[in-house]
């Protein structure tokens, strides 16, 4: 509101000044009775310009920029719902994984506790980020590559910490058939120029390009794409030999893609939507598939073996130092000043804690959860994500929403039963 009356004002103000430097106020008249009539006459069909513009402008921020901002009321509630849940789900965590004996039941419990934690800190994450890009109800931190830099920055220290005091954390789950593993920080320079590097630029460039299509458009949009990630990671799997092409995965794969689609012409219809975001998120994608193909050709012929806490050891560093080359220094420095503030420091600091705590709480769940329940807790959890920001951020989901949904969920079974298909054949590596 600050904003719209600001700018309101500075149309009055120009226009006004440029009323005084026009030349009806200079021209001398014989009648000055007559020339001071029509000067004040000017001066009203001006000012009723001015209301005409300064209505037109209100409307447009109203039905058109400001849409899908953050209700501050909403949002303040969802954050301690899900602050609650995080602490509720942790001492249980915390109490079946004291207890010496734990049934089937409990071993299910224990697992689903660490899925959910997991998952609500990826909601956590999500909306943070969100708000802080807002204009209108967050602070305004419309920095997307900065963003990424600090919580880069913070996860490289966090981890070089965690290594000197919980080497535990580092470990990885290995079985009696496992190949000599040699230290994950000790790997050679080949190994790192071929295949953690190539894993990071493709890790900058996803999460630089998702923070932007975050940015720019809604947060159900963004987690529509992400769900259809599964035709990516195939695509760039057949590119590097570690999927075969069947009829029968493409099609399923197809399925997905329709869904978006339809989602986006919701969106265009219902919504707010930047087709510049759609990019940023389409390319995030497709750098996210391939730094999954590339980890996996990475894993597959070398003996090192990493976990989420030991990657972010990794990548982090070279993420941080990679993007801060094209962070927006100049531009969050005039931001800053502006705002005259240090409590932003401190949100920023928060988001990079809560960003970091999201690969502590995957790898936690990871290290007693198979892939495949959590691919189906990763679907899960971005579906209800869909309806969360629809309500925290006040978009509309349409009955079109829904068929795309439908679509996407349906395509990403009809995948993952043509890939348990595809495996049982006998003869199949793969």
């Amino acid at each position: 509101m600050f904003s719209v009356l600001v700018a309101c004002l500075g149309l009055l103000t120009f226009d006004g000044f440029a009323l005084r430097l026009s030349p009806e106020g200079n021209v001398s008249s014989a009648n000055p009775e007559k020339h001071k009539v029509a000067v004040m006459h000017s001066k009203v069909e001006q000012k009723f310009d001015q209301l005409e513009i300064a209505k037109d402008f209100l409307m447009i921020l109203h039905n058109g920029q400001f849409r899908g901002e953050p209700r501050p009321h909403v949002f303040g509630m969802i954050v301690l719902v899900i602050v609650f849940i995080l602490a509720v789900t942790s001492a249980l965590i915390k109490y079946l994984n004291d207890g010496q004996q734990i049934g089937h039941l409990g071993q299910m419990g224990f697992k689903y506790m660490l899925g959910i934690r997991w998952m609500v800190c990826s909601w956590l994450i999500i909306l943070f980020n969100k708000w802080l890009f807002s204009s209108a109800n967050g602070i305004g931190f419309s920095f997307p590559v900065l963003l990424v830099v600090c919580q880069m920055a913070f996860a490289t220290i966090f981890t070089r910490i965690a290594w000197l005091l919980a080497p535990s954390m580092f470990a990885t789950n290995t079985t009696s058939n496992t190949i000599e593993q040699q230290p994950f920080h000790m790997i050679s320079w080949y190994e790192w120029a071929t295949g953690v590097l190539p894993v990071a630029v493709c890790m900058a460039v996803s999460l630089s390009c998702s923070q932007f299509g975050l940015k720019l458009n809604t947060v159900q949009l963004v987690q529509a794409v992400k769900m259809s990630d599964c035709c990516v990671v195939y695509l760039f799997a057949i590119l590097l030999s570690r999927d075969r092409f069947t009829w029968r995965k493409t099609c399923a794969v197809l399925v997905p893609v329709i869904g978006v689609l339809c989602f986006v012409q919701g969106e265009i219809t219902f919504n707010s939507f930047s087709l510049a975001g759609l990019l940023f998120q389409l390319i995030a994608l497709m750098a996210d598939g391939c730094r999954v193909a590339l980890i996996d050709h990475l894993m597959a012929g070398r003996n090192v073996r990493l976990n989420p806490v030991s990657s972010l050891y990794l990548l982090a560093p070279i993420i941080c130092v990679m993007l801060s080359l094209f962070a927006e220094w100049s531009e969050a420095r005039q931001w800053l000043s502006m705002q005259g503030n240090s409590w932003v420091f401190a949100i920023i600091l928060a988001n990079a804690v809560v960003a970091t705590t999201l690969n502590i709480t995957l790898f936690s769940f990871l290290q007693c959860a198979g892939c495949t329940f959590v691919s189906l807790m990763g679907c899960f959890k971005d579906l209800l994500l869909v309806f969360i920001g629809s309500i925290v951020f006040d978009n509309q989901i349409s009955f079109i929403h829904y068929v795309a949904m439908g679509a996407i969920l349906l395509g990403i079974a009809l995948y993952d039963n043509a890939q348990e298909a595809d495996k049982a054949k006998p003869g199949n590596a793969n």
